[in-house]
């Protein structure tokens, strides 16, 4: 595995652990969207937000010696691999009330260049397709000064395809399947606080819990911590166009997956990001693009790396006050009289 100079790892580890630009950005192959859940401010009451979120993650190039190699190394014998992969996401959520959030998503992936090699040969396999159904939840239990604090809550639902094969009709393990093929429950803590009117922080933790799934197999579970530091490059509240740099990392980790409770050697493991990113928002409309770096990629076994990751998301709310540009700057118990 290929990693950035101890150096500057050591500083962009300490950055992330203290809390400074940590930024959610899943390991996991399974989907489902939900990322903006992540935050800890709810929608206003009545409000509606429909997000598309599209995800391209690009893994380091490896040639067929390469790959032979790793193989060889495995001690299974084998090693996974593949070019790229395309994410779609649309999530819709509503404000019920002022602290409370409920939404739905449900994504779907493109994976290229697939391959499973072997001492023996290789085997090509395309596990693309709807992943699982994500409901999820946001509901604000505390705030105070320029803070507030949320509950996120999620429930994945076995809704994607369980049963892609291999070229030579071997099924892929649950861990490389579009969907889990189990009822995964989701709990976690977020945080936002206001530093002052253009510099903001958030922060949070996840965990997802993995059911059962089909044929004896149970894919990993997940744990995520993450903190963003934001700056407002406009603050005029007349102006039509809002502008917010962001600069964040995040640290994921996946648990292998088990079949007959015995543990895949060469599945999960941490790494750890580094996203600058910048959002444009409007009245009722933003967008944004974020470009997720891995810096450090400790993984379990012989796994393929990733490269890099591209993310851009587009909102566009309706109903309540239709602030999304103003919506991380004006806090409860904060608006100016």
């Amino acid at each position: 595995m290929k990693y950035v100079p101890s150096i500057y790892r050591t500083v962009l580890l300490g950055m992330a652990f203290v809390g400074v630009v940590v930024r959610i950005s899943p390991v996991s192959a399974h989907g489902g969207g939900g990322a903006h859940s992540g935050s800890a401010i709810p929608l206003e009451h009545g409000q509606t937000d429909v997000m598309f979120n599209y995800e391209y993650t690009k893994y380091e190039t490896l040639s067929a010696s390469e790959r032979s190699n790793l193989a060889a190394r495995s001690a299974e014998g084998e090693v996974d691999s593949l070019n790229e992969m395309h994410r779609f996401t649309l999530d819709i959520s509503h404000g019920f009330s002022d602290d409370l959030t409920l939404g739905f998503s449900a994504s779907f992936r493109d994976v290229g260049g697939w391959l499973t090699t072997e001492v023996g040969g290789e085997h090509s396999a395309d596990p693309s397709g709807i992943e699982d159904f994500l409901l999820h939840g946001r509901y604000r239990f505390a705030f105070e000064g320029r803070g507030i604090t949320s509950l996120l809550t999620g429930l994945r639902l076995p809704s994607g395809n369980t049963r892609n094969r291999l070229s030579n009709g071997e099924l892929l393990t649950i861990a490389h399947q579009p969907s889990s093929g189990s009822l995964d429950a989701i709990v976690g803590l977020a945080h936002h606080r206001d530093l002052n009117e253009r510099v903001h922080i958030d922060g949070g933790l996840r965990f997802t819990a993995r059911g059962q799934g089909p044929r004896n197999q149970r894919a990993g579970n997940v744990e995520e911590l993450w903190a963003d530091l934001s700056y407002h490059v406009t603050r005029n509240e007349a102006a039509p166009l809002h502008v917010t740099a962001t600069l964040g990392s995040s640290l994921v980790h996946e648990s292998p997956s088990r079949t007959n409770d015995i543990r895949d050697i060469n599945e999960g493991g941490t790494r750890v990001f580094v996203t600058p990113g910048l959002s444009l928002a409007g009245e009722r409309w933003s967008a944004s693009l974020s470009a997720p770096i891995p810096v450090s990629q400790r993984l379990f076994g012989v796994q393929q790396d990733m490269s890099y990751r591209i993310e851009t998301v587009l909102t566009y709310s309706f109903g309540g006050a239709g602030t999304l540009g103003e919506r991380e700057i004006l806090l409860p118990g904060t608006e100016e009289e």
